[in-house]
């Protein structure tokens, strides 16, 4: 995994870690405004109600507060694929994955104009890209080890090619991109997108 980002010091007593929490949240708010927002310390302190001395107490720079909530999320993302690929390892219940996987994501308020802001700010810093790198590869393996477990007999570097492939479809058609383009259906994209995860495990696993 990607290293942590940078902070000058952790906080160890309560105020201190209140503090933090503070700056977090306060750069959560900024950030689910509106996507085109930019994030800066002023509009972190602003939201926050923390002075930029104490937030640059923690936090060096913007980048090292984007990578704590980026690497938060996706932490997040992958412990809700765990534990739904978790209770969908057979070969009769893989195909329902994608159903629970969206709830539970949904439940988390995932693809929210936050996550949005996150993945934005991704785009242009190469830490934070690192970390998506990592989720990405993060996830293909998961994919593998439930197929294979699902009692998939492709070889390893063409689960790995299937993996990808449903990364990509979810990366371009997810929800998180349903309201990107305005001329979109976001129901018939949803289905879409099922019926899709459905034919490749059905291929996989024939």
């Amino acid at each position: 995994m990607p290293k942590s980002a940078k902070l000058r010091r952790s906080p160890q007593q309560d105020r201190g870690i209140e503090s933090r929490d503070k700056i977090l949240a306060g750069a959560k708010k900024v950030l689910s405004q509106e996507v085109t927002v930019k994030l800066s310390m002023r509009k972190i302190s602003r939201a926050s109600g923390v002075g930029l001395s104490t937030i640059y107490d923690y936090f060096p720079s913007k980048s090292s507060v984007l990578h704590t909530l980026l690497e938060e999320r996706l932490k997040l993302k992958l412990q809700i694929f765990d534990r739904t690929i978790e209770e969908s390892s057979s070969k009769e219940k893989l195909s329902e994955f994608i159903d629970h996987y969206l709830e539970r994501m949904r439940e988390e308020d995932f693809w929210s104009v936050y996550d949005m802001g996150l993945e934005q700010a991704a785009q242009n810093d190469n830490g934070l890209q690192a970390l998506m790198d990592w989720y990405e590869a993060e996830t293909i393996d998961r994919y593998v080890r439930a197929l294979r477990l699902a009692g998939s007999t492709w070889p390893e570097a063409e689960l790995r090619t299937v993996a990808l492939y449903l990364l990509s479809v979810w990366a371009k058609f997810g929800p998180d991109r349903m309201g990107v383009n305005a001329d979109s259906n976001p129901k018939l994209m949803e289905k879409l997108v099922r019926v899709t995860f459905s034919a490749v495990l059905k291929e996989v696993l024939s």
